[in-house]
């Protein structure tokens, strides 16, 4: 039987509307401008980025910074989440069926 708080569908919009506008500010209208200018100027908006020194070395930096922090997450995530699960702090709501961690006996 569960206990607690329930909240309404009211309360669940009003808390999820700042992150829906925050969205559609910085993700929603900026690729929509995106999709929508080769309409305007054609395929060269596009072959800009390639042929520019200054667009081709952002593009090369944002790449190279994407695949840092892509191997950084392969090699760190796995070490964090052993200490973590090793160490117990799951607490009581944990769904580990394990008999390493001690969270099956907090109960």
């Amino acid at each position: 039987m569960r206990s607690g708080f329930a909240p309404s569908r009211t309360l669940l919009l009003a808390c999820a509307a700042p992150a829906a506008a925050f969205f559609a500010a910085f993700w929603l209208l900026p690729v929509a401008r995106l999709l929508a200018l080769p309409a305007h100027q054609g395929w060269a908006t596009y072959f800009a980025v390639l042929s520019h020194g200054r667009y081709l070395q952002s593009l090369l930096q944002t790449l190279g910074l994407s695949i840092v922090v892509t191997l950084a997450t392969l090699v760190l995530g796995p070490w964090w989440a052993s200490r973590w699960h090793a160490s117990g702090l799951r607490g009581a709501g944990c769904c580990c069926r394990c008999s390493r961690c001690r969270c099956r006996s907090r109960g």
